[in-house]
């Protein structure tokens, strides 16, 4: 049964537990799915014999869990946090990895280095259809496109006597189809001029939204353990830091953000709290004052974010 959970149910459930003790797993069903997620196949039956299999993974004993608050309790809902904060860690770790791939994919794509490898997945007969469509004239983009569609790609230039005659460019064409397109602002049009409210219905909701998360992270700023995560790591406190943690971030690095609309909403701004959080743990060690720092700040951001999402600040 409890590899049918995720560790974040899990986690939930041991909380739960804490709050309300092992006798009445009717309540603690009732308590973990008012959860925002998706709990609701947590049948007591299901929160008891997952439980009582993380008690005897952990090798605890089940009667010491009989009360709220009981320290056998506490004790395996604080190794699932810390199970949850290096997942979260690990998973933040992939995800900038295969950015940077695909960040690298497209430099390369832009720079024409996968041409070559893009024109050997196209049938023949499909180049050639598009090169007999293509205009002769060789100072347009089109038939510099139909130069390397057609495979002469070692600098080989074209003799005077083979170009033909001038003709009119359809480069003019090309741009006006451009700057005709709604999202230009340089040029007015009827369906822009119909968006501009909701643009502007946009622009306020994101002012709002930046003035909101920015006093909420301000908040956080001054919470009493979150001072270790205010301002970026000095070198000079730890050298290997910077070496040691791929993506690092601090609160003024997301306040800037949030002002700067780089960050819009709340799943950003809890994407990058989370690692910040996650790196604090990943440098320091889980026994370290800062992860303990951390832990309760994190905590402390959830409240937060609770908070400033009931005051209807619920976008994701």
């Amino acid at each position: 049964m409890e590899s049918e959970l995720e560790l974040k149910h899990k986690l939930l459930l041991a909380q739960a537990v804490v709050r309300l003790g092992s006798e009445d797993w009717s309540a603690v069903a009732s308590l973990v799915q008012t959860a925002p997620l998706d709990t609701d196949a947590l049948t007591p039956k299901l929160c008891e014999d997952t439980f009582t299999a993380l008690v005897n993974e952990h090798q605890l004993d089940l009667s010491n869990t009989l009360v709220p608050e009981a320290r056998a309790s506490r004790k395996l809902a604080h190794k699932l946090y810390q199970d949850r904060i290096h997942e979260i860690a690990s998973s933040l770790a992939s995800r900038t990895s295969e950015a940077a791939k695909l960040q690298h994919d497209l430099t390369e794509i832009t720079d024409g280095a996968w041409d070559d490898r893009v024109l050997q997945t196209v049938p023949p007969e499909l180049i050639h259809e598009v090169i007999t469509a293509l205009p002769l004239s060789t100072s347009t983009p089109h038939a510099l496109v139909g130069d390397s569609l057609a495979g002469d790609r070692k600098g080989s230039k074209r003799k005077d006597s083979e170009q033909p005659e001038a003709s009119p460019p359809p480069r003019d064409s090309r741009k006006r189809l451009k700057t005709d397109d709604p999202l230009d602002d340089s040029t007015p049009s009827t369906s822009s001029n119909r968006a501009q409210p909701k643009k502007t219905e946009d622009t306020k909701k994101n002012q709002q939204f930046r003035r909101a998360i920015g006093g909420l992270l301000e908040t956080l700023q001054r919470f009493e353990k979150a001072w270790p995560f205010s301002t970026p790591v000095n070198k000079k406190d730890a050298p290997t830091y910077y070496d040691a943690i791929p993506r690092p971030v601090c609160l003024a690095d997301i306040i800037r953000n949030v002002k700067q609309s780089d960050i819009v909403t709340n799943g950003e701004v809890q994407r990058d709290v989370a690692l910040m959080f996650a790196n604090a743990v990943q440098f320091n060690g889980v026994q370290d004052e800062i992860a303990e720092c951390a832990r309760l700040s994190w905590a402390e951001f959830e409240r937060l974010m609770h908070t400033h999402i009931q005051q209807g600040f619920s976008n994701t």
